[in-house]
């Protein structure tokens, strides 16, 4: 058994000044425990997760067909930034009723919820860590570049 470290914080303030230095060491995040809270395994009521999310706006350039529940339906899109820089699939944040496979959505802007920017391993182009979708953008005709989207990441980051 290996101890981690912990502070003892009497204010929610207290708390996000540590997560916020977390971040800027590149960790990913914290968590808020209830000191008198008996341990348990898997979700409690008695902590709170502190981890960054940012938001960023990108253009979809594929659809992929889902597997098992969702064979025949939507899986997810194939999306990247303006600039093809960032590239990723994201298969998470759909409701039963959005996965319609329709390679109409192709061209389409989208906001996606991520929680990294990421390195790819033998490629030129950059990926989003834990991709979540939330929206899609009728009201735009062009995604974010990969400044804008580190600008998103880092302003989440508080940089």
């Amino acid at each position: 058994i290996e101890l981690v470290n912990h502070w003892n914080v009497t204010s929610l303030e207290e708390a996000y000044k540590i997560y916020s230095e977390h971040l800027a060491r590149g960790e990913e995040g914290c968590i808020i425990k209830n000191p008198a809270a008996t341990w348990k395994d898997g979700t409690s009521k008695d902590m709170v997760k502190l981890k960054l999310e940012f938001e960023a706006d990108y253009v979809i350039t594929g659809v992929f067909e889902g597997e098992g529940k969702y064979e025949g339906m939507l899986g997810g899109y194939e999306i990247a930034t303006s600039d093809g820089l960032i590239k990723c699939n994201v298969g998470s944040g759909f409701t039963d009723a959005q996965r319609v496979l329709d390679e109409n959505d192709i061209g389409k802007i989208v906001t996606v919820k991520a929680n990294d920017i990421i390195s790819r391993e033998g490629s030129e182009t950059e990926s989003l860590f834990l991709p979540i979708m939330v929206e899609v953008r009728e009201d735009k005709k062009e995604a974010d570049s990969r400044e804008r989207v580190w600008e998103q990441f880092n302003a989440a980051r508080g940089l």
